[in-house]
């Protein structure tokens, strides 16, 4: 009876594990089906990528796939794409543009959805289907300003971030220089990147603070900000010391330069005032050199780097560079290559700049004759001569000396001449709320009797000289005065020193204004001045901004001075406005002026000396016409007296034209009208 029992309870356990099994396997082929009917439904990933938005300095990468079932992925402003564009979106098309995914080739194709607003491939229009590298910059439509998103594999390239600091491009900022940040070598700091291209913005080193001044520029699309901050197109914002700037989402910039120099300032001059008798064969040296005619100050320059020949013939000097090839020697804008054989002409009123060290003016219109060398016989008896006529003439002066003084200046003009330097003013105009210098000019003394039989001065000048702002695009609004941006145009001062006064500390170069006329008040200087009278203002529509005609006969001002100490007298000498109204063409004159400004007072160390130019009327003209004249005189000069050699003034001088080549003046009689 018991070996039939354990045969039925082996067979039961056989049938139940048997049934087991058939479990298991209805379960895992019901798993099996419902996983492919999953994968049916959602597609199998084929292809893997990465976009990075480059408009936003903190925008994070975006993963992105391509399944069985949809083998693209979109790319628009729509909801429906899979890449959606939010920012500047306005530049986008709803679908604009697809990436697939080819087997075949192992290969990803973008495609442009939007025939009338095409892509651009690493800065290039590419056609309707192009293959994608990874790292490559995909630019979403025309418009300069349009989107741009990279493209890149992980694991194939990594987004390529440049972190720079300041100090590694530059050791020390120049101050008030500015420096430009762009895509390409030209500029200052250069960020190699295909995705950014062209100007990005100005960087500008203040006079004070370690701080810079960054400005994006107007065409600049790409993302800019400062520790995260966005800076706006055209705002001023400061970069502080040990702060970070971002430019789009692979370029930071550290500020780490505490180092600052002040920019060398071209001492400028005239070749008169070191070379006022140039002699034919001689040569003039440029250099490190403490006995050189023109002295570089600079232990890096050379001994010796350029020459100045006076050649055997011709109105020009021969300018040769010899040494120093990275200090460029430039006549007006072109640059002279090193060549101690052939030199290059320097002819009148050029102008030959030595690096950033010199700035010289050519004004010498004629340059003497060679001298012919003289046998003994013929030295002898010129030598006899002289000593004769000389004797003659010293009888003749002590003679004049003795009962006329008057005579004595007929034959002496030189001395005229420096009488009437005593009657020119320098004039420079100041900003009342920086107190920085403006602008500078000339002016002239004239003085009148008032009823008492007292004198009374008074300075005329250019209106432009005191008021240059009225010569430039302003509106008037609400009784204040604004330039072409908006911005209220502040009062100026204004402040003349006599002759042979100090103007300048030649050590600080800041003007000394305890020796002038001014409007400052509170016995800034010697005395006060005032706008005693002006001529009427012509002005003309540019632009709906009024503007004051440059070139006319209103452009005169009459300024009167007062000294603070009652007692002193204004040292002048007496002169005259011409009785004729006509001015024939060839008469001789003489203009008197501060060409080149305070540059060219510093070689005078700063004293108030002005330049007296002899000249010729190049044309005919009756007032009211301009006096046009032939004569060496510059920027500077505005304001200044043209006398003829009696002593009368002939005219004011107002402007020259572009070449420098001619002077105008306004006639003499115009001046005299007004002063009635």
């Amino acid at each position: 009876m018991d070996e039939p029992q354990e045969d039925v309870i082996f067979d039961q356990k056989e049938q139940d594990e048997e049934q087991e099994q058939e479990q298991e396997q209805e379960n895992s082929s019901e798993i099996e089906a419902g996983l492919q009917s999953s994968m049916e439904l959602q597609g199998v990933v084929i292809a893997e990528f990465n976009l990075l938005s480059l408009d936003s300095p903190n925008a994070a990468p975006k993963t992105c796939e391509i399944i069985t079932t949809k083998p693209y992925f979109l790319i628009g402003r729509s909801i429906q794409c899979d890449y959606r564009i939010t920012y500047k979106d306005k530049y986008v098309a709803e679908e604009q543009a697809s990436i697939a995914y080819s087997i075949e080739d192992e290969s990803y194709v973008i495609r442009c959805l939007a025939k009338d607003n095409p892509l651009f491939i690493d800065g290039k229009k590419v056609g309707n289907d192009s293959k994608l590298q990874s790292g490559s910059v995909i630019k979403l439509g025309v418009a300069v300003n349009a989107p741009k998103i990279r493209f890149y594999i992980e694991g194939h390239e990594e987004v390529h971030k440049v972190h720079k600091r300041l100090s590694d491009i530059v050791d020390s900022l120049e101050r008030d220089k500015e420096y430009t940040l762009g895509g390409d070598s030209k500029h200052d700091i250069s960020i190699s990147d295909p995705s950014i291209s062209g100007m990005i913005a100005r960087i500008t080193v203040p006079a004070e603070g370690n701080h810079v001044v960054l400005n994006k520029d107007d065409n600049c699309s790409v993302v800019v900000s400062i520790d995260g901050s966005e800076v706006h197109k055209n705002e001023n914002r400061i970069l502080s010391y040990q702060k970070c700037l971002q430019v789009g989402s692979t370029f930071t910039l550290l500020h780490d330069v505490n180092k600052f120099h002040m920019p060398r300032i071209p001492q400028k001059c005239l070749m008169s005032d070191f070379i006022p008798s140039p002699e034919r064969g001689n040569v003039y040296t440029i250099g490190k050199n403490d006995e050189a005619t023109f002295h570089i100050n600079d232990e890096h320059a050379p001994f010796l780097l350029a020459e100045i020949e006076v050649p055997l013939e011709g109105d020009y000097f021969s300018i040769r560079k010899i040494g120093g090839l990275d200090i460029p020697v430039v006549i007006d804008e072109k640059t002279i290559d090193a060549d101690p054989r052939n030199g290059s002409r320097f002819g009148v009123n050029q102008i030959l700049r030595i690096g950033d060290y010199w700035e010289i003016r050519n004004n010498h219109r004629s340059l003497p004759a060679l001298k012919k060398s003289l046998g003994m016989k013929a030295l002898m008896t010129g030598l006899i001569t002289t000593v004769i006529i000389a004797l003659v003439i010293l009888g003749t002066v002590f003679v004049f000396k003795k009962y006329s003084s008057n005579l004595q200046r007929m034959i002496n003009p030189p001395n005229t001449m420096q009488l009437y330097q005593k009657n020119i003013y320098y004039i420079a105009t100041f900003d009342k709320n920086s107190k920085q210098s403006m602008a500078s000019g000339t002016g002239f003394l004239i003085a009148q009797k008032d009823a008492q039989e007292k004198n009374i001065y008074y300075v005329v000048t250019c209106k432009h000289v005191i008021e240059s702002w009225k010569f430039e695009k302003h509106r008037k609004k609400d009784g204040k005065i604004f330039d072409e941006k908006g911005v209220e145009i502040a009062e100026q001062h204004i402040a003349l020193w006599p002759y042979n006064s100090q103007v300048l500390d030649p050590k600080k170069s800041t003007y000394l204004l305890q020796n002038s006329f001014n409007t400052f008040g509170n016995n800034t200087g010697i005395g006060s001045v005032k706008i005693h009278r002006m001529a009427e203002d012509e002005y003309e529509e540019v632009d709906d901004f009024l503007v004051h005609k440059k070139n006319s006969n209103g452009d005169l001002a009459i300024l009167k001075i007062s000294l603070s100490d009652k007692e002193k007298k204004q040292e002048y000498s007496e002169w005259r406005i011409i009785e004729e109204t006509q001015i024939n063409v060839g008469e001789e004159v003489i203009v008197l002026g501060y060409s080149l400004g305070g540059g060219r007072l510093l070689n005078k160390n700063g004293v108030a000396k002005p330049v007296v130019c002899e000249g010729k009327v190049s044309s005919e003209s009756k007032a009211p016409d301009f006096v046009e004249l032939d004569v060496n005189q510059t920027n500077g000069s505005s304001g200044g007296p043209i006398i003829n050699k009696k002593g009368k003034i002939v005219g004011v001088v107002s402007f020259s034209d572009g070449k420098k080549n001619l002077v105008y003046g306004i006639h003499s009689k115009i001046l005299e009208e007004l002063m009635r």
